[in-house]
């Protein structure tokens, strides 16, 4: 059962596939203590593919489990740019992809 409501997952700096598995561990653990997350990538300088597939089975994991995971923000800087070039979004912002409103349509603050 779920100890918390979501709660703000920052990703800040590099986050690299050289990260992932221990990204993989801390997203597992925090949303085992949550009811949701809501990642915050507004502090990222570099992000890599390896992450956003990481972002995408998260985000079917906690809706599995009947959780949450949402970006606190709509995509920006460094993860829009990987998003644009590996064509998760198009130049204008527009999802081109099923998962695409993760993408575009952050958590209303």
């Amino acid at each position: 059962m779920s100890a918390a409501g979501p709660q703000i997952f920052p990703l800040t700096g590099t986050v690299t596939v050289r990260d992932v598995t221990r990204l993989a561990e801390a997203l597992q653990g925090a949303l085992t203590a949550s009811s949701g997350l809501v990642i915050d990538c507004t502090g990222l300088t570099e992000i890599d593919l390896a992450v956003v597939q990481l972002l995408i089975a998260a985000r079917t994991t906690a809706s599995a489990t009947g959780k949450s995971l949402t970006l606190k923000t709509i995509a920006d800087g460094p993860l829009s740019a990987l998003l644009r070039q590996t064509g998760f979004i198009a130049a204008d912002g527009r999802a081109l992809t099923p998962e695409g409103d993760f993408w575009t349509q952050g958590k209303a603050a």
